[in-house]
């Protein structure tokens, strides 16, 4: 038979994705992010279910389950924890000073007492909360815009940043971003791979209002020398994409930052030959 929550005949998803928590088959990758001098400046953090018949299922196929049957509160404080104690490995291993982003879903940001456990995740893990920046939809704005500002205020408070991730996929425009808690606007790497090809004037056009209305641009989906050099050029604050890096695991993430770090110590006028 057809099972509806997977469109695949004879796999009953949300039973296995049940299973799969319980067995840790979830794991976190990274992908990096990068400044306008094109050095790496942070992170996201990519949840990833490795299957052990099916491989490396992507979040696109199961998160829907998740949020449907509830697992994904489980699975998000899974995310965050996770990616905040790879990020101590990281900063007590290496010199740079990197960001961690980590997106949450917003029936997980629908719950009363996301905000305070958030934070009790970045006291237990002892990550810096000013490096970290929690992304969320438009979505988590439309069922209690009251309720949600006040989360949101109380994570800036903490010193943690907040992103309106996916820009360009709904219905949210600048300048009602202007009335909303955030700090960052990442562009959609759909939207950015289409005004990029068709529209180019509008990308810019969109990056510059949101420069006005005081927001740190990260464009995603970066694919290509040209995309990149346009969005410098249009002044956008960092870029993520395949482009610069894919994910990876913490492991390759520390010898990324490791190779960087080689690699500024080999160029700097007082290292020895």
């Amino acid at each position: 038979m057809l099972n509806r929550e997977s469109g695949e005949p004879g796999w009953d998803i949300a039973s296995d994705l049940e299973r799969a928590i319980a067995a840790r088959e979830m794991e976190a990758w990274f992908q990096p992010q990068v400044g306008r001098s094109e050095q790496i400046t942070g992170f996201e953090a990519l949840l990833r279910w490795k299957h052990p018949l099916r491989g490396h299922i992507q979040p696109g196929n199961f998160i829907p389950v998740a949020e449907k049957t509830g697992l994904i509160n489980g699975l998000g404080d899974w995310i965050m924890n996770e990616g905040c104690l790879r990020w101590k490995t990281w900063s007590a291993r290496s010199a740079n000073d990197v960001s961690l982003a980590v997106n949450v879903s917003a029936v997980q940001f629908d719950q009363p007492h996301f905000a305070e456990r958030t934070m009790e995740i970045v006291l237990s893990t002892g990550v810096d909360a000013s490096r970290l920046i929690i992304e969320i939809t438009e979505t988590a704005f439309l069922s209690d815009k009251k309720r949600t500002a006040a989360q949101l205020a109380e994570l800036r408070r903490a010193g943690m940043r907040v992103a309106l991730d996916d820009f360009g996929t709904g219905y949210a425009s600048l300048a009602c971003l202007a009335t909303l808690p955030i700090d960052i606007v990442k562009l959609d790497r759909e939207f950015v791979a289409q005004t990029f090809a068709e529209k180019p004037e509008m990308l810019e056009s969109v990056i510059d209002m949101a420069h006005r209305n005081g927001f740190l641009v990260v464009a995603e989906g970066v694919e290509t020398a040209a995309q990149s050099a346009f969005l410098l050029g249009a002044g956008c604050g960092q870029l993520q994409g395949n482009y610069y890096g894919r994910p990876m695991n913490s492991d390759d993430v520390v010898a990324l930052l490791a190779s960087v770090a080689g690699t500024k110590a080999s160029a700097s006028p007082n290292s020895r030959a």
